[in-house]
Parts: structure tokens; C-alpha cells; sequence
């Protein structure tokens, strides 16, 4: 399988919603995708093509933090999608790294993730709530994660991570 990560196109938006749609078998992650892209609030939007075929996304999203940060880029990664098909099969730890990659290129502070820390470790991503970090949502303290990609960033930072308030619209 020749598999290329590269950037969305608006010829992806369809199938960029079918593969979130299959992974997550709920209609709120597609939704969150649509209505952050239309908000211009899809920072880095990156696809994964096997085979001329869209089978895997990643979207970052601006992130603040309370009280503010300033100066500071944060973003947060939500949500990651691969269609069930390709699944275990490393594509989503490729986007992932070339994501981040391309978020340290562009001078990303910090990157946040709520999700499993078995999973987003392996990026570096570790628990906030160790660096007096915490998430806007009442969620399990280890799964909310953090990812200084500049050294001595966390020095920096404090207090609550608030995700774009469209994740918060539709519910996710």
C-alpha cells in the first residue's frame, strides 16, 4: 500500500466525512470537523491516501488557555480518523507525526490531546494535569495530555485548556 499524507483539498470534504463518520459511528465528530472548517478554525487539516483513496484524517484546532497565555500558539488535536479498513496498520501515527512536524515548522507552542495515553504517548504527549494544566471538561485527569513542542514551554503555562467553543456546540 502506497500510503501519502498530505494537506485536505475541498475535493475531500465527502469522503474526509465518511471516514470520520465510519471511525467514530457517531455523527457529532463529522459534524465538529464541518463546523470548525467553516469557522476557518481548522488550523492544520492533513489527509492519508492509500492508493489515490482518502482513508485517514487528522484536524488541529486553536486552543486557549485560562487565564491567557499570550504570545503563545496552542492547539489541540481532535479528532483523528481512520477508516476501520486501515486501521492498525500505523496510518494514524503517521499523520499524527507529520502533523506535529508541520506544527513545529509553524511555531506551535504546545499541542493537547484528549484521548488514551497507551495511544498518544508515543508522540510525546504526557499527563497536563502534572504540569498544573487542566482540561475545560470533566474528563479522567491521564487523559488529558499535553506536548511541548518548544523546550521550556510548560514552564510557561498554567491554568485551564479550553478547547474552539464549536467542540463545546456540537457536543463533543
Amino acid at each position: 500500500m502506497k500510503l501519502k499524507i498530505r494537506p485536505e483539498e475541498p475535493r475531500d470534504v465527502d469522503f474526509i466525512r465518511s471516514v470520520v463518520l465510519r471511525a467514530f459511528r457517531s455523527q457529532n465528530e463529522p459534524l465538529l470537523v464541518d463546523r470548525l472548517r467553516e469557522a476557518g478554525a481548522a488550523a492544520l487539516s492533513l489527509v492519508a491516501e492509500a492508493d489515490g483513496k482518502v482513508v485517514g484524517h487528522v484536524l488541529f484546532s486553536p486552543m486557549r488557555l485560562d487565564p491567557a497565555a499570550e504570545g503563545l500558539s496552542l492547539y489541540g488535536l481532535a479528532p483523528l480518523a481512520v477508516a476501520p479498513e486501515y486501521q492498525k496498520q500505523g496510518i494514524g501515527s503517521r499523520l499524527v507525526r507529520r502533523a506535529l512536524d508541520l506544527g513545529l515548522g509553524q511555531r506551535w507552542a504546545a499541542a493537547f490531546v484528549l484521548g488514551s495515553p497507551g495511544y498518544y504517548s508515543r508522540f510525546g504527549f504526557e499527563n497536563a494535569g502534572a504540569h498544573a494544566l487542566f482540561c475545560e471538561y470533566d474528563v479522567p485527569e491521564e487523559d488529558f495530555m499535553v506536548l511541548p513542542l518548544w523546550r521550556h514551554t510548560l514552564d510557561y503555562l498554567h491554568g485551564v485548556a479550553c478547547y474552539h467553543p464549536i467542540f463545546k456546540e456540537v457536543g463533543v
